[in-house]
């Protein structure tokens, strides 16, 4: 839905068509709807499920969002940025352990949205002065081991746009987050 639009470096003029639409059918939502959009078995649907639950500041979802997150349910991009649009101290437990477990490999790494999940605890870690992604970014901790494993001559996931970079990959993540919260807050006035 709104995850690789970058709907923020749009001309401002389909921006506000953005904004309008998105308030307009969030104020219109049930949480019945939401609740059904979240469990859905299709991933589109969990994904707006969840962004519906982040428009409408719905953090009475979040241990619903944290638990379909960690069960490897579909929508988990969504689950990431609601988790940290909510950022209290449970988003962050549920991140850590979905990371701890997805970051981990015997063989090969397995590519999910684990680069969504460290941006959504590093921004509750910006936003609470807390520390928990550090851990996982240290040169021997479970993202450098992910990242960096070498496999298929010489190929390491660092070595592509979407795992290298943090910095920048967060930025945009960052940037979407205060996109959608402006429209949180809009919606309340």
């Amino acid at each position: 839905m709104m995850t690789h639009t970058k709907i923020f470096d749009q001309p401002i003029e389909e921006q506000i068509v953005f904004k309008q639409n998105l308030i307009r059918i969030a104020k219109n939502v049930s949480n019945d709807t939401i609740n059904e959009l979240l469990i859905n078995i299709n991933w589109r649907n969990s994904l707006v499920g969840a962004w519906l639950a982040f428009v409408n500041n719905q953090s009475d979802l979040l241990n619903s969002i944290g638990e379909l997150l960690l069960k490897g349910k579909a929508g988990t991009v969504g689950y990431c940025y609601a988790l940290a649009k909510f950022h209290t101290v449970e988003s962050s437990y549920y991140l850590l352990t979905y990371l701890e477990r997805e970051l981990y490999f015997e063989k090969f790494p397995n590519e999910r949205f684990q680069d969504i999940a460290l941006y959504a605890l590093m921004y509750i870690d910006k936003q609470n002065k807390t520390e928990f992604a550090n851990e996982l970014l240290k040169p021997n901790g479970l993202w450098n081991k992910f990242v960096d494993y070498e496999f298929m001559t010489s190929f390491k996931l660092s070595n592509s746009n979407r795992w290298n970079n943090i910095l920048d990959h967060y930025n945009d993540f960052e940037k979407m987050l205060e996109f959608i919260n402006a429209v949180s807050e809009s919606k309340i006035q």
